[in-house]
């Protein structure tokens, strides 16, 4: 019985591995959520902020000066 490994399962067993490895944006976006779900005063934001949008509370921006007459205002 040979235990020899050609090229091709070699090439094929990294094909694999590749194919199942988390990738590191992936992992830096799950930390991120992570962090922002674990933070109670950013969580009571998004929900007051879903709220408002679902009043029809919103205001659509269209250019950078919009947005910026709307923080001095």
């Amino acid at each position: 019985m040979s235990n020899d490994i050609t090229l091709q399962e070699i090439y094929r067993e990294i094909r694999q591995i590749r194919k199942d490895m988390v990738r590191r944006e992936d992992l830096d976006g799950l930390v991120d959520t992570i962090e922002l779900m674990s933070s109670p005063e950013k969580m009571e934001c998004i929900r007051k902020s879903e709220e408002d949008i679902k009043r029809g509370h919103v205001k659509e921006i269209s250019f950078v000066q919009d947005l910026l007459s709307e923080t001095t205002s």
